[in-house]
């Protein structure tokens, strides 16, 4: 999208790879909204990483700024060769 509009990218953002993709939840409607739990299930072998992205507004830094980008929240995957899913053992709390 940034292709789209002409803008050029932020420092932390990246292009997408061919086997990327970007699932976006909007909560505009809901502010005091907040995950307790995800369950996440990978059938086959590949990655997620949940990162949250925000666009509060920020009056003294609107104009420099108009994506904040955060850490990954939560990295998970699975390995060719395994059954099971890994994941980071901060994300399994």
């Amino acid at each position: 999208s940034l292709k789209q509009r002409g803008e050029k990218r932020q420092d932390g953002e990246k292009l997408l790879r061919p086997a990327e993709s970007v699932y976006r939840l909007d909560f505009i409607q809901q502010q005091k909204l907040q995950f307790d739990r995800w369950d996440v299930v990978l059938d086959k072998p590949g990655k997620v990483t949940i990162t949250g992205t925000s666009q509060n507004w920020t009056p003294d830094l609107t104009n420099l700024m108009t994506r904040q980008l955060l850490d990954p929240a939560a990295i998970f995957w699975r390995k060719e060769d395994s059954v099971a899913m890994d994941w980071n053992e901060a994300d399994a709390l």
